[in-house]
């Protein structure tokens, strides 16, 4: 279960802003950032550093999506 903040200030505002709303990709950057959070076990939650770095994967990972 996520704890309150987890996704930190505006963080779910920016994901969606990044994905432009796309479901799949809110779905894609959500999932990434979690990933990232899991394998890092230094955080307590989403920072935005860690989303950009998300971010930055998860239009590596959805170009195959968009093509």
């Amino acid at each position: 279960m996520l704890r309150a903040g987890f996704w930190g200030a505006g963080g779910i505002k920016r994901i969606h802003a990044e994905a432009g709303g796309w479901p799949r990709l809110v779905q894609l950057l959500a999932e990434t950032a979690v990933d990232i959070f899991n394998d890092a076990e230094t955080s307590e939650h989403i920072d935005p550093d860690l989303l950009e770095r998300a971010t930055d994967e998860a239009v590596e990972f959805g170009d195959t999506v968009l093509r």
